[in-house]
């Protein structure tokens, strides 16, 4: 089971990403920094209490802690003390998933440490791009790590964590919602999924992607996924794919590579057909959904 550590950071807010106070003290009462600086006046009068550096994993193989944490509107900078403390394993520290404001931004960050070794390293998480014009600040920031054995990806994991960051406090937590477009296609949305096709990119790098807005109103992590899909009646199958964290809501798309469409001699992505399924991540049982879905791209902006 994840263990939930609920913290508030004290940081610096500004206009940039900054770093937080000064260089982080040694000792018990070392502290992320001393102000809170906001970017809006309702925030500028907030008054933000001392905070000493957090310690999310403390066992005998391994340890984690958030020494620094800087926020700016549209990302945060975590910096994260490393420690393997086993003799002979070399370890795999890495953010499973990471959300802002309940918005999936998992940094795909990992980064390995040898036997007896620290490291000092910086992860950030922005917040996504389609979201960032309609988020105010940074209020709930929440990370889940995991730690296992480099060359043993069977091994029993040496830790698995969770921690939210709450720069303004818990009791100011802004979760985001996205509000429905009249171009929207509402591919499904009952009490535990809702899948809204808002938009598509047929100058994708590697080809043409509709893209999805993804809630997942459960309390577990769910998995979404396409099968039996055709482009203007034709059989071509992405083999999408994507998990959305408990409570959260996901920016995501479906892409298919340009070789894809043409082998089936396909010119423009018209009419999409699919088997839409969410179902629960970890014991791939649980249908939520399990739906025929055809839409058209004609009327998705670009």
């Amino acid at each position: 089971m994840k263990k939930l550590i609920s913290i508030i950071l004290v940081i610096s807010l500004c206009f940039g990403l900054v770093a937080c106070g000064g260089p982080v003290q040694e000792g018990e009462n070392s502290n992320l920094t001393d102000d809170v600086k906001t970017e809006n006046a309702q925030s500028e009068s907030e008054e933000a209490a001392e905070q000493k550096n957090v310690v999310v994993i403390d066992n005998e193989h391994c340890y984690v802690e958030i020494t620094e944490a800087g926020i700016s509107k549209k990302a945060a900078e975590i910096k994260l003390l490393l420690e393997n403390r086993t003799s002979e394993n070399n370890q795999m520290f890495t953010i499973e998933s990471a959300t802002v404001n309940g918005i999936d931004s998992d940094p795909f960050w990992a980064t390995d440490v040898a036997a007896g070794k620290k490291a000092n390293v910086t992860v950030e998480i922005a917040l996504d791009e389609f979201a960032k014009d309609s988020v105010d600040k940074l209020s709930d920031i929440h990370i889940d790590f995991r730690v296992y054995d480099y060359d043993d990806w069977m091994a029993d994991d040496y830790a698995r964590e969770s921690v939210n960051i709450y720069p303004y406090g818990e009791d100011k937590i802004e979760k985001y919602l996205r509000t429905d477009e009249v171009t929207d296609i509402i591919l499904v949305d009952n009490e535990y999924v809702k899948v809204v096709a808002f938009g598509v990119d047929p100058d994708d790098l590697f080809g043409y992607e509709v893209l999805l807005y993804i809630e997942n109103k459960t309390e577990t992590d769910i998995m979404v996924s396409s099968e039996s899909v055709s482009v203007n009646g034709f059989m071509c199958d992405p083999f999408w794919a994507t998990e959305v964290v408990s409570n959260a809501v996901k920016f995501t798309s479906v892409q298919w590579y340009d070789s894809l469409l043409e082998e089936s001699e396909i010119e423009s992505v018209d009419e999409v057909e699919m088997t839409l399924k969410a179902y629960d991540y970890d014991s791939w049982g649980d249908y939520y959904v399990e739906d025929v879905v055809t839409f058209t791209t004609e009327t998705l902006p670009v």
